[in-house]
C-alpha cells in the first residue's frame, strides 16, 4: 500500500509538507487518476472558480487555510487542512462537494483501500 508506506516515512500531517514529500519521492500521480504537484493547478482552479462564480459555488475565501492537494483526471479537486479533506467536483458546487474529517494521509489510504465513502471520486 503506497500511501500507508509514505505516511509511515513522512512524519507529517501538514498538507504543504506532504505535497513536498510526494514531489521529493517523485510521485506525480496515483494510478493516473489523482494528480499531484501539477504546475499552475491553483492558479487554474481559482481562475475557473472566479469565472463560474455564483452563490452556489465555492469562493477563494471559503477555501482560505486549505491546500490544493490533487486534481483528478475528471477535474475534481482535493483540498486539505491537517485534519480534513474537501472534495470539490468539477462543477465547483458547494452542495455537491464532500467533506471528510480525516487527515490527508488517512484519506488517501482509505481511497487506496476502496473504503472511502464518496460519490465523486472513482474508486478502483
Amino acid at each position: 500500500m503506497l500511501f500507508k508506506s509514505l505516511k509511515e516515512k513522512s512524519n507529517t500531517s501538514n498538507p504543504t509538507e506532504i505535497l513536498a514529500y510526494l514531489k521529493e519521492q517523485s510521485i506525480q500521480d496515483y494510478n493516473g487518476y489523482l494528480l499531484f504537484n501539477l504546475d499552475h493547478k491553483e492558479e487554474t482552479f481559482f481562475k475557473n472558480l472566479s469565472f463560474l462564480a455564483d452563490e452556489s459555488t465555492w469562493t477563494k475565501e471559503d477555501l482560505d487555510g486549505q491546500v490544493l492537494i490533487a486534481q483528478t483526471i475528471d477535474n475534481d479537486y482535493l483540498f486539505a487542512t491537517e485534519s480534513s479533506v474537501t472534495i470539490i467536483p468539477y462543477s465547483f458546487n458547494k452542495q455537491d462537494s464532500e467533506i471528510f474529517d480525516l487527515p490527508i494521509w488517512d484519506f488517501l489510504i482509505a481511497f487506496e483501500e476502496n473504503t472511502l465513502k464518496t460519490s465523486i471520486l472513482a474508486l478502483n
